[in-house]
Order: structure tokens, then sequence, then C-alpha cells
């Protein structure tokens, strides 16, 4: 008896998702995602201390140089400084 040729298989044209039948593509196309993210900074979070009044000068300084290493827009780093307030402060914040 001799082995029967193997039947050559056509992708379906209705599937939505190629990579789908092949794990390496998708391990290859989540590997690309993963390099190309733009990483961000690491916002240390602001608590108002009336005690230290220069504490809000060092955590803006602070603010700077973590934009410097890493690229951020303008809105970017708006969101990512309002996201680093305590709820008191981003109150104020809100109401200026």
């Amino acid at each position: 008896m001799t082995p029967s040729p193997k039947k050559q298989t056509t992708p379906d044209p209705n599937a939505t998702n190629s990579s789908a039948a092949n794990p390496s593509a998708t391990a290859a196309a989540s590997t690309s995602n993963a390099s190309t993210s733009t990483p961000r900074p690491n916002i240390p979070m602001f608590v108002y201390d009336a005690g230290k009044p220069h504490s809000a000068a060092i955590w803006f300084a602070q603010l700077s140089i973590s934009f410097r290493l890493y690229p951020c827009t303008p809105g970017e780093k708006v969101a990512l400084t309002l996201n680093a307030l305590d709820t008191p402060t981003f109150e104020k914040v809100l109401q200026w």
C-alpha cells in the first residue's frame, strides 16, 4: 500500500485572522508590537505636604527630567501629570 499524497489546503478567504493558523506568525507579531510601543516615563505621585513648601517645585523638576528621558506629546505630558496628582490636588486643579 502506498501512502496517499497529502492534500494541500488553501487559506479560507472568510477567515479574519490569517495568523491564527500559524502560531509562529502570531508570536512574531506580538514581539514586534511590544518592541515598537513607546515607553512611558515613571511619574512620581504628587501628594501635597504643607510642611514642605518646596515639594511642588521639586516634583516639577522630577517631571521635567522624566519628560526629557521619554519623548511625549504635550497632551500626553498633561495627562500623565494630572494622573499623578492626589485627589485633593486634582480637585483644586479642576476648579482652577
